[in-house]
């Protein structure tokens, strides 16, 4: 039987003690209530009401019962409730797994944008790098990861590619290197380097631009210094003779894009794009708001990218912040 119907039954016999009356309430004849209950009672195997001077009153159990009927028949209306008004405006709970390489300059302009529209949304982000997006989703500690992809793609995950501008050599405008027109590798590394923590492909796409400088993956690593924060990594570039290789968005949003420079490195191979991903879980529905907020952060990594590929057109040489529009 449906026991949800027979609960709500159940609670109303129990509020008027008169089968006509509890009857009348609920639309329903005399008969078919005083059958519903004793399906309910055969249900349970015990009697839970019983019919006295003062009209139909319920049995030590049927008390129980009904105490707990009319807690769950609470809950399961504010749920309904919950759910139309998600479902018509767009609100919810979403936890995010955000890659701080994307944070700042993708991730957190996205929810400004979606705060500002749907100020009822409930949104937890929590620090997710590519190594440990696919345990994250598989455990729902989270509902999206936005960052890098890793180097293995689950199948039970649904991996949505976003285009980003590549990351740049950067330097503070007193470096050393600033003034140089050509800059080697080799240069580069006479100095600390910092980079966000990033997965091996991307190391190995920049090491193969310099096979003279570095054989291994192991031995290229090792040259940076690699931050999860990338407010530490702005710091240090902006107050050491660091370079870092890292999205020059970071310090234009931050409004210190005038005290660094692009560095024009030799055989730099990150030009063109590099893939970032919004994933979740292929078999898990999401809340309408969760997926106008992916449709969000692609139209906007895309957006970014296609500004950044229309820049390097128009000046392909790369001299200064200021003539790059990147996201990362």
């Amino acid at each position: 039987m449906d026991l949800l119907r027979g609960f709500r039954q159940l609670q109303v016999l129990g509020e008027t003690g008169n089968y006509r009356k509890a009857a009348a309430r609920l639309g329903m004849t005399h008969s078919a209530l005083s059958q519903s209950i004793a399906r309910l009672e055969q249900h349970y195997g015990v009697s839970l009401f019983v019919r006295g001077k003062r009209g139909t009153v319920p049995t030590a159990i049927g008390r129980r019962l009904l105490s707990s009927t009319s807690i769950a028949l609470s809950e399961m209306e504010r749920a309904e409730r919950d759910l139309v008004q998600m479902r018509d405006s767009g609100s919810g709970s979403i936890v995010i797994g955000a890659d701080s390489n994307l944070s700042e300059t993708l991730l957190a302009p996205v929810l400004i944008e979606l705060m500002q529209h749907k100020p009822d949304v409930r949104i937890r982000v929590l620090t997710c790098n590519w190594a440990d997006s696919v345990e994250a989703l598989n455990d729902k500690r989270i509902d999206l990861y936005v960052g890098l992809p890793p180097e293995q793609r689950d199948t039970n995950i649904s991996w949505r590619e976003l285009p980003l501008a590549p990351p740049l050599p950067l330097c503070r405008i007193t470096h050393p290197l600033a003034q140089k027109s050509v800059v080697l590798p080799s240069e580069v590394i006479e100095y600390p380097v910092l980079a966000g923590d990033v997965p091996d492909w991307m190391l190995e796409d920049i090491r193969k631009g310099w096979p003279d400088q570095f054989r291994t993956i192991s031995e290229f690593r090792s040259v940076f210094l690699t931050a999860h924060d990338m407010g530490l990594v702005r710091q240090l570039l902006l107050s050491t003779d660091s370079v870092a290789v890292v999205s020059p968005l970071l310090f234009r949003l931050t409004g210190n894009s005038d005290q660094i420079k692009a560095l024009p490195v030799v055989n730099y191979p990150l030009r063109g794009s590099v893939t970032g991903v919004v994933a979740r879980l292929r078999e898990l529905p999401l809340l309408p708001v969760a997926d106008d907020l992916i449709d969000r952060i692609c139209t906007m990594a895309e957006s970014a990218h296609s500004r950044y590929r229309a820049s390097q057109k128009v000046e392909p040489s790369v001299e200064s912040v200021e003539e790059v529009e990147v996201v990362d």
